[in-house]
């Protein structure tokens, strides 16, 4: 039997102000201006009806047109160029988001393209306050991950996230629409906000054997690069248990823990275990050890660590041969005796991986093989005492050899 670790739980979205701003993203009434090109001119295939918003809500006017027409549109209110911001803001698409409205937003709406032909504006879309709102689309959403404005892709992940939380079937739909990808490019964003709400939305659809698809998608768009690079540079404690929750939920497909071992092992050890562990900390500096088994990162690292250790010789191999690796789970567990940390679930953990880096070890390392089994024995049990000293081992007392012993599994 191996011993593998589970999956952290899944998350709602945890800043609330986040998911309420999305939902006041609500588009009131779906206003379309649509557009074509007839002899090189564009022209508009209907005009844009009036909207009612109610103030301190949101609408969307949407401007379609052919995508290389995208990029001339500009939008105008009562005849004046719309000064866009984090309220006001334009979609990929070209649509116009108002959001929270206000008196000053009613007024006369067009939607102008300007390019190498004539200038063409639509006819006007007069917007009051009244009534009426719906939720934005899944596709709407997804789109919003390509915004401008980074408060804007923020609360798209955001959303996201508080969409997919227990339920596999959005989970399926957003990687079909290609959201994961979008979210994987989040992670080399420039801004902390985008990392924890990219890193929330994505270990939420990482989570659980049922989404062994999205894993595998999100390993085919570059994700366990991308979450690496992201652990080693940032300094946000929140964004690094997102980063390490992420690549635990990942290391429960079989599949992907060779490649986590590849891009990850090192990573994990140098910029979480090691520090996190206070191994290389002053035996002055107590008040840091007091935190290791409270750290959420350690937590989240030995269980990503456990779960790929089960992954066969070549992944025993690897992290048997990491440096420091070993002994900082050791002084982890150490640290714990005679405590109630003893019980905590870095320590099963720390335990956990021990236990299946010690699978094979006489057969599978170059010193075991030169070694028989008093001598290995003696190695790494030395200080073994009492009454059955002379004859116990590592493993409790020797037993006569079984035929079939080499056909055990993994612990």
């Amino acid at each position: 039997m191996r011993f593998l670790a589970g999956s952290p739980l899944e998350g709602h979205q945890g800043n609330s102000r986040k998911c309420k701003h999305l939902y006041a993203m609500a588009i009131f009434q779906h206003h379309q201006f649509h557009l074509q090109r007839f002899e090189g001119i564009p022209r508009y295939l209907s005009q844009p009806e009036a909207a009612s918003v109610r103030m301190g809500d949101s609408y969307v006017l949407n401007c379609e047109v052919n995508p290389d027409l995208v990029s001339f549109i500009r939008w105008e209110l009562n005849k004046e160029p719309v000064e866009l911001d984090q309220r006001v803001f334009t979609l990929p698409s070209g649509a116009l988001v108002i959001s929270n409205a206000t008196e000053a937003d009613a007024g006369l709406y067009r939607c102008v393209i300007e390019n190498a032909g004539p200038t063409k504006t639509s006819l006007p879309a007069y917007s009051i306050q009244e009534f009426g709102w719906r939720d934005p689309e899944l596709p709407e959403v997804i789109q919003m991950l390509q915004h401008q404005f980074p408060s804007v892709q923020s609360n798209a992940a955001a959303y996201l996230q508080h969409l997919c939380f227990g339920d596999n079937k959005i989970k399926a739909e957003i990687r079909r629409q290609g959201g994961i990808q979008l979210l994987v490019d989040l992670l080399d964003h420039r801004m902390a906000e985008v990392h924890r709400s990219a890193c929330g939305a994505l270990r939420n659809l990482v989570y659980g054997k049922a989404n062994d698809d999205n894993k595998i998608a999100l390993k085919n768009c570059g994700g366990i690069p991308a979450l690496v690079r992201l652990l080693r540079k940032t300094s946000d404690v929140e964004v690094r248990e997102l980063v390490t929750g992420v690549l635990w939920n990942l290391s429960s497909c079989d599949a992907l823990k060779m490649p986590i071992i590849q891009d990850a092992l090192a990573v994990l050890t140098n910029t979480v275990i090691i520090p996190h562990s206070t191994w290389d900390v002053s035996p002055h500096q107590e008040d840091r050890k007091l935190q290791m088994h409270t750290s959420q990162v350690l937590r989240n690292a030995t269980g990503c660590l456990r779960n790929v250790s089960s992954a066969g010789e070549e992944a025993r191999r690897r992290m048997r041969e990491c440096e420091g690796l070993t002994d900082t789970l050791l002084f982890v567990i150490q640290t714990s005796l005679g405590s109630s940390e003893i019980d905590s679930k870095t320590i099963e953990n720390c335990v956990c991986i021990l236990r299946n880096l010690s699978y094979r070890l006489a057969a599978e390392t170059s010193q075991g093989q030169q070694m028989g089994t008093d001598e290995l024995d003696g190695l790494l049990c030395s200080d073994a005492s009492g009454k059955d000293g002379e004859t116990s081992g590592c493993w409790g007392k020797k037993k006569k050899k079984k035929k079939s012993q080499d056909q055990s599994h993994d612990s």
